[in-house]
């Protein structure tokens, strides 16, 4: 008996893996071989995760049910259906322009104002550094980075940060994702290198990882890697295909990311001389897979909650009890898990939140609703692109959908930063760049470069 139930293990999730591969190659061809589609990157997202949980099964016991099975793949097919129906809708609404791209002229970003923009955010971090020293006060900047964090982690109450400096902290966030495309529009299409630039989107990557998260940083370089996608097509006239020489270096570039993951983690306090490489990367893109599953099959559905979505939508709820003042104190409910002497982490992939608050109809409802946002957003996007529009808004969104996307199989990206008051603030600053940036009258003609 014992026997059969680890190899009904292996079968359950080498089938999961089997299904997930076929959905991320349909996805390829459904949508037209764009890698950056919404359905293609969120199947990825767990054909990237699978795996390591398929390595690990012997250390952490997984014994994977079917009702994780279903939710996983079920989630996966849900996003590509609901995908393909906005696509080909959207058709029927609105043809399909000329898909030659219309290469307009270009503003171009004050070089003073620029400089103005890498000031508030040096300011910023400056801030930041010393609200961490006072409410996580340690000997040195990492350990206190990484006090903070563990303070957190454990809701205990902390001095909130002053309104100014959380401005502050938003306009940097959105400075480093505006100039992220700056930076690959500049490179790509005008064939020129601004520091100033590069240094605004460096200064915006470090000061994410200050208050004890790669998180952020995380999503701005998935963000730069969309940018240089959607520059790199507007240069060459042909949406939104890939070739493989292409495919390639994305895939290296992919590979360095991760392979850098726990030397970042030495800057932010934490200890990793007990991992090895494989064991630290396996909790960060496996063992979702395992919490998922003790989840699903250590309770009943779905867990009686004070508010409407609270975890689902716990930005929200946080944002709203700050403007009323009830006090309710919403926290994430994301217990640590350790398994056989692993220590599996607190994330639990994009599902969780959803069966925790809605039991597991949550998940085609909040999945379908992802999905369809996404594609909206995408479509515009690209439509954008094709007729030339300089500083493209939607585009600028579709940067942060897509990361929230790739990063679905860790946790709950796309709800907390997508549906939250932080990211309408940024959308804001994005829009008095656009505005105030650019240099009166001064344009670059892309024929001319």
């Amino acid at each position: 008996m014992e026997m059969y139930q680890y190899g009904s293990v292996i079968s359950m999730l080498a089938l999961l893996l089997i299904f997930l591969l076929f959905s991320v190659v349909i996805n390829y061809f459904l949508f037209n071989r764009e890698l950056i589609a919404p359905a293609f990157l969120f199947s990825v997202s767990f054909f990237i995760s699978v795996p390591w949980a398929l390595l690990y099964k012997k250390k952490w016991s997984l014994d994977i049910s079917s009702n994780t099975f279903m939710v996983i793949l079920g989630g996966v097919v849900t996003f590509m259906i609901v995908s393909l129906v906005v696509d080909r809708v959207s058709i029927l609404i609105e043809p399909r322009i000329n898909m030659e791209v219309n290469h307009s002229n270009f503003k171009e970003i004050s070089k003073m104002k620029s400089i103005i923009v890498l000031v508030l955010e040096l300011i910023t971090v400056v801030l930041t550094i010393k609200y961490i020293k006072n409410v996580a006060p340690s000997g040195s900047l990492s350990e206190s980075i990484d006090l903070y964090r563990w303070k957190t982690s454990d809701n205990i109450d902390l001095p909130s940060m002053d309104r100014y400096l959380s401005w502050l902290r938003t306009f940097t966030d959105a400075s480093g994702i505006f100039f992220s495309y700056i930076v690959s529009r500049n490179i790509i299409l005008l064939k020129k290198i601004s520091y100033i630039d590069i240094m605004i989107f460096l200064v915006s990557a470090c000061s994410g990882y200050l208050l004890g998260s790669r998180g952020s940083t995380v999503l701005l370089i998935v963000g730069l890697l969309v940018y240089i996608y959607f520059s790199y097509f507007q240069k060459k006239s042909n949406i939104f295909t890939i070739n493989t020489k292409t495919l390639v270096v994305i895939s290296i570039s992919f590979v360095l990311l991760v392979l850098t993951f726990q030397v970042s983690a030495s800057f932010l306090g934490r200890e990793i001389s007990n991992y090895s490489m494989s064991d630290y990367l396996s909790i960060y893109f496996g063992a979702e897979i395992k919490n998922l599953d003790t989840f699903l099959t250590g309770g009943s559905f779905p867990v009686k909650t004070s508010f409407f979505g609270e975890q689902t939508f716990i930005y929200l709820h946080q944002a709203i009890d700050r403007i009323i003042g009830n006090g309710n104190n919403i926290r994430f409910i994301l217990p640590f898990l350790n398994v056989n002497g692993y220590s599996l982490g607190n994330v639990y992939t994009t599902f969780y939140p959803y069966i925790y608050d809605f039991g597991y109809v949550g998940v085609p409802i909040l999945v379908g609703f992802m999905a369809f946002t996404s594609q909206i957003i995408y479509i515009r996007s690209k439509r954008e692109i094709v007729l030339g529009k300089d500083l493209p808004v939607y585009v600028l969104i579709y940067g942060r959908i897509s990361a929230c996307l790739l990063l679905s199989f860790f946790s709950n990206k796309f709800y907390e930063n997508i549906f939250s008051v932080n990211f309408i603030e940024m959308i804001l600053v994005w829009i008095v760049l656009i505005t105030v940036l650019p240099k009166k009258g001064k344009i670059i003609n892309y024929n001319e470069v």
